[in-house]
């Protein structure tokens, strides 16, 4: 999707409306791969989908403040495919809980596991009706209708060079990125889930927008920028896993083990080099 080469005068609407276009498709298809499965790497697919829907819609909220069909999609997107979420973080705990590497007290083990294999049932049921209901069907829709008749497309901005928007766009997140990391060792567990958040959406919308910028010395830039987004979103990520599986084997009733210092410690080393690696590099969009 990402990596199909755009035209040096492409204009903003034609590319940001194909992109999104195209995402709710892929939405779709990952939706049924799912209710027809049930496979895990199908919800996978799905909850990668959708967020990378909602990060491009975010992304496009300049340009669409006017159209609530794109200017809504993330809050609505996020409440429809909340269930998807859930699903997936329930089977990644029940895996560590099998392998020993969830922070529960060993002698809770069997208790928590059965708790989150019931939860884990109500969750996929509920899945699964979110994705046969009416308001899934329509928010897709209207999302793919928006994408090529939307009033956004009639605005200024959507006939500006795509390249000249989407740079503006990345500008104003980098920003937003650089004053959320400042100070991360000693973030909160809150704050520091927020960089992640933010690292994560600047690497999908350099995926998607990557055909912007498809050769040379650009291009590397590009490439190495989306390796650090996503090498910083999955180093916050180890320390994210910890906090959110205590708060689910509190949720559940049993007891959580401290994190391993060490193991903390290291994660964040890895974080932060990370984030200088990205402060050290070219805005390649510039």
């Amino acid at each position: 999707m990402g990596g199909v080469v755009v035209p040096r005068d492409a204009r903003a609407g034609e590319v940001l409306g194909d992109l999104l276009e195209a995402l709710a498709g892929l939405v779709r298809e990952n939706a049924e791969w799912f209710a027809e499965t049930h496979d895990e790497e199908a919800l996978h697919q799905l909850r990668i989908s959708v967020r990378k829907t909602r990060a491009l819609c975010s992304f496009m909220r300049p340009l669409s403040r006017g159209d609530e069909a794109i200017a809504g999609a993330n809050s609505r997107l996020r409440e429809l495919a909340a269930p998807f979420g859930e699903v997936r973080d329930l089977d990644v705990l029940i895996a560590a809980v099998d392998e020993s590497a969830a922070p529960v007290v060993p002698a809770d083990r069997v208790g928590l596991r059965a708790s989150l294999v019931r939860r884990r049932g109500e969750t996929a049921a509920d899945a699964e009706e979110r994705l046969a209901s009416g308001e899934w069907a329509a928010e897709l829709e209207r999302l793919e209708e928006a994408a090529q008749t939307g009033r956004w497309r009639r605005g200024s901005a959507a006939g500006e060079s795509a390249r000249l928007v989407v740079g503006h766009g990345l500008d104003a997140w980098w920003w937003e990125l650089t004053a959320r990391w400042e100070g991360l060792p000693g973030l909160s567990d809150t704050k520091r889930h927020r960089v992640r958040i933010a690292a994560k959406k600047m690497r999908y919308v350099t995926e998607l927008t990557a055909g912007l910028w498809p050769a040379g010395v650009a291009r590397e830039q590009r490439v190495a920028a989306t390796a650090g987004f996503k090498a910083l979103q999955d180093h916050l990520g180890e320390l994210q896993d910890y906090v959110a599986a205590v708060e689910v084997i509190r949720a559940h009733g049993f007891r959580a083990m401290g994190a391993d210092p060490r193991s903390f410690t290291a994660a964040m080393g890895r974080a932060v080099a990370a984030r200088d690696g990205l402060e050290a590099m070219a805005a390649y969009w510039r």
